[in-house]
């Protein structure tokens, strides 16, 4: 089970392949919070600003199978699961209303990879999101 308060280090564990190409920007973040001793925003920049590039670029060049994506998704999924609701908020907040503000054919590619409870928290976001449509622009 995931703890809200150790979701930056798990983020790190579970996809180490961020570490090297945005060292840069997490030693910034992990600096930042640091100082200013704030946790919750810690998160959700981590997420945010590193993590969700890795997942846009996922959905627009991985093929058909890949095992990276499986790995997003079954991350997301774990997530989806955890008891801790700081947690499940980090995923829908911070990842999944950034898959529906990517474009119809990333958020139709993304749901066809989620898994159950995963899904459940996307359609939460019809609550105060427009679902993405067809026609709507990708900005892949």
């Amino acid at each position: 089970m995931y703890i809200y308060e150790e979701m930056v280090d798990v983020l790190y564990s579970k996809f180490p392949e961020l570490i090297e190409k945005y060292s840069n920007e997490i030693e910034y973040y992990r600096e930042l919070y640091r100082e200013y001793g704030d946790n919750e925003a810690a998160a959700y920049s981590h997420y945010e600003n590193i993590f969700n590039g890795f997942i846009e670029n996922a959905l627009s060049n991985e093929p058909e199978g890949s095992s990276l994506l499986k790995r997003i998704f079954t991350f997301f999924e774990e997530m989806a699961n955890s008891e801790d609701g700081g947690v499940r908020n980090l995923l829908q907040v911070a990842l999944l209303e950034s898959i529906w503000s990517i474009g119809y054919p990333a958020y139709k590619r993304a749901n066809t990879l989620m898994l159950p409870q995963t899904r459940n928290l996307s359609l939460e976001l019809i609550r105060y999101l427009n679902e993405p449509q067809p026609h709507s622009k990708d900005l892949l």
